[in-house]
């Protein structure tokens, strides 16, 4: 009669292989969208795995790619505002300047996120803007 017992302080190695996998998928994410400060096509590809990942992660797991969703979206609210102001001469310079601060923003937050993710924290309010 042998019998597994699983320490219910530990996950079991299944659990934990998952929370792996889905750590090194939140820091591709987050590589993915300081790549999109460069290249904005790779911020759409963590867009769809933060997605495709974020229901079936844990607690903590779950609060990353809610972030990382949040943040796109921000980004995108702000960039199409900066698009409308940018067709009046003279709120393009005004749109200018919010295009920096969001670069800024999303920039900071992203790597604030990337740290979390690697100090093995979630975030209280995923849908915060300044968290």
């Amino acid at each position: 009669m042998s019998e597994t017992i699983i320490d219910p302080g530990r996950p079991n190695s299944q659990a934990n292989a998952l929370e792996g996998e889905d750590r090194v998928m939140a820091g591709v994410n987050y590589a993915l969208m300081l790549a999109g400060h460069l290249i904005g096509v790779t911020t759409f590809i963590a867009l769809i795995i933060a997605y495709a990942r974020k229901d079936n992660a844990s607690s903590w797991m779950r609060s990353h790619y809610e972030y990382q969703i949040h943040t796109f979206w921000m980004i995108v609210l702000g960039l199409v505002a900066c698009g409308v102001m940018m067709v009046t001469i003279i709120l393009a310079p005004v749109a200018m300047l919010v295009l920096a601060v969001l670069w800024v923003w999303a920039l900071v937050r992203t790597v604030f996120g990337l740290v979390r993710l690697l100090q093995g924290r979630g975030f209280d309010d995923p849908q915060g803007n300044w968290s």
